[in-house]
């Protein structure tokens, strides 16, 4: 049986797990908020952490702000997708549940010319889902929004931390 050492934190005065309260992490000061900066931040902690390339881009336009994490362009594959009965939540070819996995690839999949360079491969997703420290990740990627909470939140993730903050979407 393992036991969680708890203290009460001297900051939010709750007794934490004190590898698990972001209270007890020394965080580092991230003093350029601009979305340029936070993306070469971002990037740069992913090829640190992995050893691999990612592409780390900012929105252009009306999305101008908002930051896509993906991979290069040479690493786009096919993403296996489930091809699920909407009756059994089932897939058609390999009998996946819908809503049991949100990153592995069919095994059962035939790559068409529709699907072959356009996504991210499962392997990939897992990569990068477990650089971030999420379950799921979309086969095009992870969009940040364009605040300095979501900024915050995802250079904390990428540099290998528990978020000390987490955005919240400002839109309806």
């Amino acid at each position: 049986m393992t036991m969680i050492a708890r203290i009460t934190c001297k900051k939010c005065g709750n007794e934490c797990d004190l590898n698990g309260c972001p209270c007890a992490i020394d965080y580092p000061k991230i003093t350029d908020m601009s979305r340029d900066a936070v993306c070469k931040r971002i990037k740069a902690a992913l090829v640190k952490r992995s050893g691999k390339q990612w592409s780390v881009t900012g929105g252009r336009g009306t999305a101008y702000g908002w930051i896509r994490i993906s991979v290069p362009k040479a690493r786009l594959g096919c993403a296996r997708l489930h091809e699920y009965d909407w009756q059994t939540n089932r897939c058609q070819h390999c009998e996946a549940f819908r809503f049991e996995d949100g990153i592995s690839g069919c095994e059962g999949h035939v790559c068409t010319e529709s699907c072959y360079r356009a996504y991210i491969t499962p392997e990939d997703r897992t990569d990068l889902a477990r650089l971030l420290g999420l379950k799921r990740l979309h086969f095009q990627g992870e969009s940040i929004p364009s605040s300095t909470d979501y900024y915050v939140e995802y250079v904390d993730r990428a540099e290998g931390r528990l978020p000390r903050k987490h955005g919240v979407p400002y839109w309806d």
